[in-house]
């Protein structure tokens, strides 16, 4: 997540750590795939979408951004495994038409470089 209080919020720690070391590897020149996982009504916001879209312009050599749409596979086996699930998650995954919109509202900003994982 972009927003460093939304991705505490939901992994209980900041994204500090995360953007440092995409500034770190960036500048030793390799390639970079960024992966961005996207869940309905948590991240898929124009903000987020803005974020990323600020992230690609920020590092222009970015090989390519995929998005990494929400599933539901796992939820029943944290549940059997009694892991706690939060409640906030979607009960359903994204759909593929969701994906597009994705798909779409990145493009929308120019971001060329980005496809599905």
């Amino acid at each position: 997540m972009t927003s460093s209080s939304l991705h505490a919020q939901y992994c209980g720690k900041g994204n500090s750590l995360i953007l440092e070391n995409l500034d770190y590897l960036y500048g030793t020149g390799k390639p970079i795939v960024l992966r961005l996982p996207l869940i309905p009504t948590i991240n898929d916001t124009c903000d987020h979408f803005d974020g990323i879209a600020s992230l690609l312009k920020r590092y222009p050599k970015i090989l390519r951004a995929e998005l990494m749409p929400y599933h539901v596979f796992g939820l029943a086996k944290s549940e059997e495994l009694g892991e706690e699930v939060s409640p906030l998650l979607p009960k359903v995954g994204a759909s593929e038409s969701l994906v597009q919109t994705w798909l779409d509202e990145l493009q929308s900003r120019g971001c060329t470089n980005i496809g599905r994982s």
